[in-house]
């Protein structure tokens, strides 16, 4: 009995612990994680023998969970990599593919699996390889050395032979020993990015070519850091290599030319304030002293409020243009000297027949003996008189007729109209047009060439003149024909502007000629009659002083209508003395002088001078060449010559 109770105790205090732990450990180690581990309070061996069995569960149950961590970790990380626009790679020590991303073939054109055990080598085309040797050693130096490389940029051939590019970065491996592993990186598709680049260099090459084809550069100003960009066709037309010379405002404004730095500083200075656009025309000087002309155009961008941050614009030489604009503007002067040529005759005829009249009647006077000293006076002053008219009208044709090469400077319009006027007004009048001036006596001042306003003004006038002589001829009546041209100036202060109205009675312009009427060549005149370049001409004149010229018909005629801007803040310069004597009231000067020097290759003029000086109380020499005046003033200098 002693043994059964013995037995039994013993199987319930350790056998029957011992089975159910055993069925615990045998269910954890199928992967039943939630097996129950009983006894783990007792205190004995049974108890210890639970406890570490529990202690397996639960680091089973972190390996589980570090384990379902991974896989979460690689699924997301397997996503990432499928999903990214670059692709991943890894390389065995062979230095063969022995891993692509799904994401390969977007690049590689083909099944990832299908380039497992190739190379870079393998997948480029041959040529590209002998194309660039130098680069494809550099990188197969580097795998060879274990090296990492970055950024390595290699042409592949697609399956359509399109060529695509590929940018690629990767790190060798090493086993913890120091066992070279392979290579493990990243490759990207730039083939877009390329395509880009080239047609972004293609159209910078185009544009590059453009301004050095039209002499037009660009350029750019950061006002606040005062950094200065030019391309490079502006360091051409300012004769400057793109290294020698670092863009600045200072360094601009000397290469302009001394006498036009005033107004390119000023316009420049207009532009930031926001009162006007920068477009001006002004001289540049090189290093040698050859000057050339620009035009410069440019906007300021402002923050919102109202500070300029910068100026962007163009430069174009258009020196060439000048001069031949220049040739063209003379060219219409010579015309319209010619076609005036009729009208100047009778200027000048008008006083030589009045100077022979003289003469004449004081040469029947002295035959007749009955010429006295006040006679004489008087035949002497009208002959006097009709000669400085003759030289008025000469000197008049001469300054119009000269090559005018100056820059724009401030004029009175008024002058320049009134000049225009004068010249045709007597021949006007001789054939019956009557030429009205209705014109203030002074006006604010403009910006421009007096002479080229002048020869505006005598082009619309002399335009009008052959409307008005067509009409009168082909009128019934024409002798009744009354022909009138009119000159109207007004000055606007408050729009800042200038008008010259001219109208005339000749008819009008047929409408459909009216937008044509400013084209070069383009004339309303028979043929034979004018060259067709005298309006557009005029426009050109009108436009380069920043102004605007226009035509329409009224009732009877046409009305040709110049503006042109307001030179504002401007005060008349008025003349410095002569220092050579002071001005008297008949326009004479008292020369202070006592020695002259006569020089003209003509003796008669040169005799007559003399013996007009001489009279006066100079001591006269009279030379007549130059290269006697020169040995009599070194043998006795003339205050005066």
């Amino acid at each position: 009995m002693m043994g059964l109770i013995g037995a039994y105790l013993l199987r319930k205090a350790v056998t029957a612990p011992i089975s159910q732990m055993a069925e615990s450990m045998s269910r954890l180690l199928r992967g039943d994680l939630c097996a129950d581990v009983p006894y783990k309070k007792r205190k004995d061996e049974i108890g210890r023998m639970a406890r570490a069995i529990e202690s397996f569960k639960e680091n089973a149950l972190k390996r589980v969970e570090a384990e379902k961590a991974l896989r979460e970790n690689e699924r997301r990380f397997k996503n990432i990599v499928e999903q990214a626009t670059d692709w991943f790679w890894e390389k065995g020590p062979d230095l063969h593919f022995s891993y692509l991303s799904q994401n390969t073939p977007k690049a590689l054109d083909g099944v990832a699996e299908s380039f497992i055990g190739s190379t870079y080598f393998d997948l480029a085309d041959p040529k590209d390889i002998k194309e660039e040797p130098d680069k494809w050693r550099r990188y197969e130096e580097r795998l060879h050395a274990h090296e990492p490389f970055r950024n390595y940029i290699f042409p592949l051939r697609s399956t359509d032979g399109a060529k695509r590019y590929i940018k690629v970065s990767g790190s060798p491996i090493f086993s913890e020993d120091g066992v070279f592993k392979g290579y493990r990186g990243v490759g990207s598709d730039i083939t877009e990015m390329k395509r880009r680049d080239e047609a972004l260099k293609k159209s910078e090459a185009g544009l590059a070519n453009a301004q050095r084809i039209a002499n037009m550069g660009s350029w750019d100003w950061d006002i606040e850091s005062g950094e200065f960009g030019w391309s490079k066709e502006v360091y051409r037309i300012f004769g400057l290599g793109a290294g020698a010379f670092k863009p600045s405002y200072e360094g601009f404004i000397a290469k302009v030319h001394p006498e036009d730095r005033g107004k390119v500083e000023e316009a420049v200075g207009r532009a930031l304030e926001g009162v006007e656009t920068f477009n001006i025309d002004h001289r540049i000087v090189f290093s040698d002293g050859t000057e050339r002309i620009v035009n410069e155009q440019a906007e300021v961008h402002f923050d919102g409020k109202g500070k300029p941050l910068f100026m962007s614009g163009t430069c174009q030489d258009i020196t060439e243009r000048k001069q031949v604009e220049a040739q063209l503007v003379q060219s219409s002067k010579l015309a319209m000297l010619g076609e005036m040529a009729a009208g100047i005759t009778h200027e000048l005829s008008q006083p030589l027949n009045i100077i022979r009249l003289a003469a004449d009647g004081g040469r029947l006077k002295i035959e007749k003996g009955g010429y006295d000293t006040r006679e004489c006076s008087e035949h002497l002053k009208i002959i006097s008189g009709q000669t400085q008219r003759m030289a008025d009208i000469m000197d008049h044709m001469r300054a119009f007729s000269r090559k005018d090469v100056g820059g724009l400077e401030p004029f009175d319009p008024v002058v320049a109209v009134s000049s225009a006027a004068s010249l045709v007004e007597k021949q006007f009048h001789s054939e019956g047009v009557a030429l009205t001036l209705d014109i203030p006596e002074r006006t604010p001042w403009v910006l421009g060439r007096a002479v080229q306003l002048e020869q505006v003004v005598l082009n619309l006038l002399n335009n009008a003149h052959d409307a008005v002589l067509d009409r009168r001829a082909a009128t019934e009546s024409g002798k009744d024909f009354k022909g009138e041209i009119s000159i109207k100036a007004k000055s606007n202060l408050e729009r800042g502007f200038i008008e010259i109205r001219i109208t005339d009675n000749g008819g009008g312009i047929p409408e459909e000629k009216l937008e044509k009427i400013f084209d070069p060549f383009f004339t309303t005149k028979e043929v034979g009659r004018g060259t067709g370049l005298g309006l557009s001409v005029s426009f050109g004149i009108i436009t380069a002083m920043a102004g605007y010229i226009n035509v329409s018909n009224t009732d009877d005629g046409a009305c040709f209508r110049v503006w042109l801007p307001v030179k504002t803040g401007y005060i008349p310069h008025l003349p410095a003395s002569v220092p050579m004597g002071e001005e008297i009231e008949d326009g004479a000067f008292a020369f202070t002088a006592r020695h002259v020097l006569v020089v003209d290759d003509e003796k008669e003029a040169a005799a007559a001078i003399a013996a007009f000086l001489e009279e006066e109380g100079y001591r006269v020499s009279v030379s007549h060449d130059g290269q006697e005046a020169l040995l009599c003033h070194r043998d006795s200098p003339a205050d005066v010559s």
